[in-house]
C-alpha cells in the first residue's frame, strides 16, 4: 500500500444495498442485521486500505486481530469471528495474495476528494452565502 495525498473519504451505499443478495443472505443468517452492522463499520475503517483489514503502524501494515475488530466494533469476538466467516462465504470477504482479508467491493463503495478541494468547496459556499445576504 503506497501512501498519497491526504483525501477526505466516505462510504457511497447504493440505494438497493440491503437488497443485494449476498447482504440479504448475510441478513438471514445468525444475528444477521448484526452482520450488517459489522460489515458497514469495517468497509469504513477500510476506506483507506482498499478494503483490507490491515492497520498502519510505524512506515508498516499490519492485520487487524479478530479481537481488536471485535472491540471496534462493539461486539464479541465469536460474534466477530462468526461475522468474518459470513463474509468469507457470501463472497463478500476474500483473502489477498498476502494472507490479509480483503472486502469486496469497498474500492466501489469509495469516495473521495483532496482535503484542499473540500476546504475550495467550504470556502466557496461561505461566499456564495455572504454574496446572498448582500444582495437583500
Amino acid at each position: 500500500m503506497k501512501k498519497t495525498e491526504k483525501r477526505f473519504r466516505w462510504l457511497k451505499l447504493n440505494e438497493n444495498f440491503f437488497s443485494r443478495k449476498e447482504i440479504d443472505w448475510l441478513e438471514d443468517q445468525e444475528n444477521g442485521q448484526l452482520n450488517s452492522i459489522i460489515y458497514l463499520k469495517l468497509c469504513l475503517i477500510t476506506l483507506n486500505t482498499n478494503g483490507v483489514l490491515v492497520r498502519e503502524i510505524g512506515s508498516e501494515f499490519h492485520a487487524y486481530s479478530t479481537e481488536k475488530l471485535a472491540a471496534i466494533s462493539k461486539t464479541t469476538t465469536q460474534e466477530m469471528e462468526l461475522a468474518l466467516a459470513y463474509f468469507l462465504q457470501a463472497g463478500l470477504m476474500e483473502i489477498d495474495e498476502n494472507g490479509n482479508c480483503k472486502l469486496v467491493g469497498v474500492e466501489e463503495m469509495t469516495g473521495s476528494e483532496t482535503i484542499w478541494a473540500k476546504y475550495k468547496q467550504n470556502e466557496k459556499k461561505k461566499s456564495n452565502t455572504s454574496k446572498g445576504k448582500m444582495k437583500k
